[in-house]
């Protein structure tokens, strides 16, 4: 019956999303054979659930981070959907910020900005900036410091696709986030 069932993803992201993370993490390489199974679109959504599980339980294995993240980037490039794509790579980040070292974060950040920039040739779509902004927030949120946001390929140049208010208030959350990192600056706030 269940193999039958149209609605099987929704079945499986429910059990990813709602399980334990710890239990998802236990079982994520079978969960990722079973995503493999369906069509794109589906597993690409499939892919963010696993990953929002994993953030909160770290997988045990070093390589199964790499083979999620690799995976995970190989399905989400294949899309032609701006906004899912935009809203994986959100949960991609944030799990190679957690769980990789800097110079993968970087390249894996920088091609998700590459990508960005193709989709908004193609449309000017608000939902689009949304998901670009909610990126830089999560990126600037789960950087362990200052100067990993500033070494981003083309970070700061993102900045100018944002209407002048947005721009100011994503400068200002990032100047207060340097001020909380900076112990000299501390005093003085």
């Amino acid at each position: 019956m269940y193999n039958k069932n149209t609605k099987k993803s929704i079945y499986l992201s429910s059990i990813i999303l709602h399980f334990p993370p710890d239990f998802t993490c236990k079982f994520a390489e079978d969960i990722m054979e079973e995503i493999k199974k369906f069509e794109l679109n589906d597993r690409i959504k499939l892919l963010g659930c696993l990953g929002r599980a994993l953030i909160r339980s770290k997988p045990r294995r070093s390589d199964m981070k790499l083979t999620f993240l690799n995976y995970s980037w190989e399905q989400l490039i294949q899309t032609t959907d701006s906004l899912l794509f935009m809203k994986v790579s959100i949960v991609l980040a944030e799990f190679a910020i957690k769980n990789m070292r800097s110079e993968s974060v970087n390249t894996f950040i920088s091609e998700i900005f590459k990508k960005f920039r193709d989709y908004i040739k193609v449309g000017d779509d608000e939902e689009l900036y949304q998901c670009l902004e909610q990126l830089i927030l999560i990126i600037m949120q789960t950087a362990k410091d200052f100067s990993e946001i500033i070494g981003l390929e083309n970070f700061m140049s993102l900045l100018n696709y944002f209407s002048s208010g947005i721009k100011l208030r994503l400068c200002e959350i990032m100047i207060d986030y340097y001020l909380k990192q900076d112990d000299v600056f501390k005093d003085s706030y």
